[in-house]
């Protein structure tokens, strides 16, 4: 009866998360809301209603990494900058790496920010277009707060030296209308040193400051978020302080890095909010050399991400990219009565000829050059009123042959996202771990609890600190490592120093105490979750497996696979060492002392009473 009620419990809780897997990648929008000058602009061969920008993201600058970093963006600032001709640069944040030179450790250089004010400067970067940078979690690395000497931003970028040193507003005014981008600083404060600095947040002056820049962009065409956080890396619960102000103006995308690409997980980190709007993450310029092109033609949102010195840069902007739509915000139908194939073609070479296929069916009309990147190719949209079709345009440009292929459809029909991009964007990473480390750590503990009552097979001494020699003292250790590994959740972690600018602080589970203030994150829930996975659970198991099933031929293994479990955690002690001093070694119960707990149960075990075991 037992194994059918927890048979039954299992499948209902693996039925609950299949739920509420699909609850995040396929979201319930709301309506559409309409525009009734949907109509009124049509897409044409002129160069009008239209307007590109550059997002770059994840600098790192180092000096201690890839000195090519520093060289190819001056070159992408000179040149490629030039060729592209944006209306503005929008800079998402991690400007500078602020990391030792084994990646371990934070150090926060001010050479590092130096460097970075130095290429704006030299480049004139700014004098040509806005340059709107704001900070990333690696440029608050060990900083007190923004108006703080220790914020290297507010003296080495454009927006600080513009006094822009939190959140802020810039509009682009055209002739067709005004184009609001609202910057968020997410960045905690005080700034932790890695890798405690993860998750942004906001506080209550911060969201009040936002909703106030939203306010008065309601009679704008668009309103465009750019910060260095996805929303799943924002510890604040997004409904309750971000979402009000986002769905208070007409939001068309929010855009981000800071993710990179996840290890190579996800290139193309894109989704569609519930609420009606794009969230766009980007890779980095650090390892990929990637930045993005975004163009807002006719009201309709286009985009490409793609790599430094890789020419020609081709962006379609009508029709546009039917999964990349936002049927609520945009004015969709605009595409149905366009009489031309719109594309950017950036590059600093000639294009000789460009050709369009429809559904594999090659247009008449060759492609034409109107101004500046814009070419058009004449067509009769009427003929793919229904459905979902191809359009591939191929380039040609100084003997060799680009070709870029998008879905497009007017009556409306949605392409699914990746499921990937979905769960990461759409999901709450902090919530996540939360949940599954106290899953892991719940289903740990009553693991242990059981074993207190199974039956120990054969004799067996255990000496463990001095404790008497008999069989049913095996339970006493049990309780031992079962409070040990209680504590890791209502006990301090460690001691050590999280901030140079602070004596030393207490970090929990759920958060860090500091002399004067308490900060709140989770970044602690990843931590332990993976010393779980990788060292208590394998641990506990192995003792708890020699106590009971008493096997001398298998001592190499079990020595083997200690040694194992034991190198592996000596590393993580050593990065504690190198995130918060000798201090974090010596007063760190939590992953330092329970190694010594679990080599002591371990030593007992095979060296206590060896005339009944080896």
């Amino acid at each position: 009866i037992s194994i059918k009620w927890g048979t039954a419990v299992l499948l209902f809780a693996l039925a609950i998360i299949f739920f509420v897997f699909l609850h995040i990648c396929f979201p319930v929008y709301t309506s559409v809301r309409l525009r009734l000058n949907d109509q009124l602009l049509v897409p044409s061969d002129k160069l009008e209603n239209i307007f590109w920008f550059v997002q770059l993201s994840d600098i790192h600058i180092s000096l201690y990494h890839d000195p090519n970093r520093i060289s190819d963006l001056k070159e992408f600032l000179n040149n490629d900058i030039n060729t592209i001709d944006p209306a503005f640069v929008l800079v998402t944040g991690d400007l500078i790496d602020a990391k030792s030179d084994d990646d371990l450790s934070t150090h926060h250089d001010p050479v590092e920010w130096q460097i970075y004010f130095s290429l704006l400067n030299e480049t004139r970067i700014a004098d040509r277009i806005p340059w709107l940078d704001l900070r990333g979690n690696h440029d608050c690395f060990d900083v007190v707060h923004r108006t703080h000497v220790s914020n290297g931003f507010k003296t080495y970028s454009f927006m600080g030296d513009e006094k822009m040193f939190g959140s802020y507003k810039y509009v682009h005014k055209t002739k067709f209308g005004h184009y609001s981008f609202i910057g968020i600083d997410a960045c905690p404060e005080p700034g932790l040193k890695r890798p405690f600095n993860f998750y942004g947040t906001l506080d209550e002056i911060d969201i009040a400051e936002i909703r106030l820049l939203a306010r008065s962009t309601v009679n704008h065409n668009y309103t465009l978020w750019f910060t260095h956080y996805p929303t799943t890396a924002l510890s604040l619960n997004y409904n309750t302080a971000l979402k009000p102000a986002i769905e208070s103006t007409n939001t068309l995308a929010y855009l981000c890095g800071h993710l990179h690409h996840l290890g190579g997980i996800s290139y193309t980190m894109y989704t569609r909010r519930p609420e009606g709007h794009l969230e766009l993450e980007l890779a980095d310029w650090k390892v990929n050399r990637r930045y993005r092109i975004m163009a807002i033609d006719h009201d309709l949102l286009s985009f490409t991400d793609t790599y430094f010195m890789k020419w020609p840069v081709i962006l379609v902007t009508n029709p546009k990219e039917v999964s990349l739509s936002a049927p609520i915000v945009e004015p969709l139908s605009r595409m149905a009565s366009s009489t031309h194939i719109r594309l950017l073609i950036f590059s600093p070479h000639h294009i000789d000829r460009i050709f369009a296929k429809v559904d594999g069916m090659q247009l008449k009309d060759e492609g034409k050059h109107i101004q500046g990147p814009l070419y058009t190719i004449l067509w009769n949209p009427s003929y793919y009123t229904h459905g979902i079709h191809s359009l591939e345009v191929e380039v040609h440009s100084i003997g060799e042959i680009s070709v870029v292929a998008i879905s497009f459809s007017f009556d409306q029909e949605i392409l699914l996202y990746s499921i990937v991009s979905n769960f990461i964007i759409l999901s709450h990473l902090p919530t996540i771990l939360f949940y599954l480390f106290f899953f892991v750590w719940g289903t740990f503990i009553t693991s242990i609890l059981i074993s207190l009552f199974a039956p120990v097979q054969g004799e067996f001494y255990v000496h463990f600190l001095y404790l008497p020699k008999y069989t049913k003292h095996i339970q006493i250790v049990k309780i031992i490592l079962l409070m040990a590994n209680i504590y890791m959740v209502i006990g301090p972690w460690c001691v050590g120093i999280v901030n140079s600018y602070y004596s030393l602080a207490i970090l929990y589970l759920y958060g860090v105490q500091l002399p004067s203030d308490y900060i709140q994150f989770y970044y602690m829930y990843g931590i332990a979750l993976e010393q779980l996975l990788t060292f208590n659970i394998p641990c506990t198991a192995l003792v708890i497996l020699i106590a009971h099933r008493r096997n001398s031929s298998y001592a190499i293994f079990y020595h083997l696979f200690f040694s194992v479990l034991l190198m592996n955690h000596v590393k993580r002690c050593y990065q504690f060492y190198r995130w918060l001093g000798w201090i974090g070694i010596l007063l760190n119960p939590t992953t330092v002392w329970i190694m010594l707990l679990y080599f002591c149960v371990y030593y007992s075990l095979f060296n206590t009473g060896k005339e009944h075991y080896l």
